[in-house]
């Protein structure tokens, strides 16, 4: 998937950085062709935004999208889960 993503020049969403080569400088130009294996250089995964499984996540979601992170915590219960 990340080599589509490279292929086609898509975008990611931001909490998952730039799709770069394995050894790759963030920001490097190469002059041949990708070949892979490729990695983000933000998150990994993230998951359900609504599940609490993933708890450590709620730390990085008020980084990138404080709105989503204030309707998690208040109109979905989920501060009163994690306290």
């Amino acid at each position: 998937m990340l080599r589509y993503t490279v292929e086609k020049q898509l975008e990611i969403a931001e909490p998952y950085g730039e799709v770069v080569e394995v050894g790759q400088v963030p920001g490097q130009i190469g002059f041949f062709p990708s070949c892979g294996p490729f990695k983000c250089t933000g998150e990994q995964r993230t998951g359900c935004l609504f599940c609490p499984v993933g708890c450590h996540l709620f730390v990085r979601l008020k980084a990138y999208n404080p709105k989503l992170y204030d309707f998690c915590m208040e109109e979905l219960g989920e501060r009163k889960l994690l306290s």
